[in-house]
């Protein structure tokens, strides 16, 4: 099953990534236990971000593609209602997992792009923080060192850590004039 998560073939072994943030998310089911890691990356121009699933700390089966954000954002800008369920989220992904829509949500909460719902607590709202957050990701400085090019981009796959390498982002520091 091909990909379309990049445009940026950087090698023959397929996209590559720089990875700009690691970092988990809670699980929102009302009985989930654990939490999803996840990573935030962009193409080496550094103007596409994409979000990966990386690990599900109850072993439970995701999809590790690397989903642009901008499917997703286009996805939501497209629903005909302001609030909406986890499963919306869907399309965005080739996996086929059952748990990709939620575990993505979580994600998306955790990066407070999305909100729940006033009056439902199984249902998400859109924060409108996405061109702040693209331009804070964006902004992180990241050292290449090391590249990401997942093996597995569409299959899922079950919890346990991806063997990819990444390329970790340190925060930038600021230039000092005065010394």
């Amino acid at each position: 099953m091909k990909s379309e998560t990049a445009t940026n073939e950087a090698s023959a072994s397929g996209p590559q990534y720089i990875t700009q943030k690691n970092a988990t998310a809670s699980k929102l089911g009302k009985h989930a236990d654990g939490t999803i890691s996840y990573k935030v990356a962009c193409d080496f121009e550094r103007t596409t971000l994409f979000l990966a699933i990386t690990n599900n700390s109850s072993g439970s089966y995701f999809s590790r593609e690397y989903v642009p954000v901008a499917r997703i954002e286009k996805l939501l800008a497209n629903l005909d209602r302001s609030d909406f369920p986890s499963k919306a989220l869907k399309p965005v992904f080739t996996g086929r997992s059952s748990n990709n829509a939620g575990f993505r949500a979580a994600i998306l909460l955790a990066e407070g792009l999305l909100a729940r719902a006033a009056n439902s607590e199984t249902k998400h709202v859109c924060t409108g923080a996405w061109t702040k957050w693209k331009a804070s990701v964006l902004g992180l400085e990241a050292t290449q060192d090391e590249t990401d090019a997942p093996s597995a981009q569409s299959a899922d796959a079950p919890g346990s850590p991806a063997d990819n390498k990444a390329v970790a982002a340190k925060p930038q520091k600021p230039v000092n004039p005065t010394k």
